[in-house]
This record gives C-alpha cells, sequence and structure tokens, in this order.
C-alpha cells in the first residue's frame, strides 16, 4: 500500500471523525485496546490524527483510522 493509495484513508477517517463521530475536543475517552489502553483527554483532531493528553501529561498521537476501528469509551 502505497502513500498515494493510503492518503484517502486517512483524510476520510479524519473527516468522519470530525464531523460525525461521537467525540470532540475536550472530551475524555478510554480507548479499549487489549495491547495498549488509553485514557486521555482530546486536545486536537487533524486530518490525519488524533492528539491526546494522558493524565500524567504524554501526548499521544493516534491514527484516525484507528480509532475509528477500536471501541472507544467517554468519559463525562
Amino acid at each position: 500500500l502505497s502513500l498515494h493509495d493510503a492518503l484517502p484513508i486517512y483524510v476520510t477517517a479524519g473527516i468522519i471523525l470530525f464531523f460525525s463521530f461521537p467525540f470532540k475536543i475536550g472530551d475524555r475517552i478510554r480507548v479499549m485496546d487489549k495491547d495498549f489502553p488509553i485514557e486521555a483527554e482530546i486536545k486536537d483532531i487533524s486530518s490525519f490524527y488524533t492528539l491526546l493528553k494522558t493524565d500524567s501529561g504524554a501526548q499521544i498521537s493516534i491514527p484516525n483510522n484507528l480509532l475509528l476501528q477500536k471501541a472507544i469509551e467517554i468519559i463525562k
């Protein structure tokens, strides 16, 4: 899969997250991943990735297409 082939996938995932996914900037989420679960606040949603900040201050960048594939719990 070349960058030329993958680019539309990443952009489409970013558009879906930004306009129609149930979480937004400022929400706390839990990414349900058996190998690397993450609980953090959403700081930014761009075309290609979502930027999260954990309680310890770590900033994590997750590709949007991965967020669409994982179960996400919104923590109020």
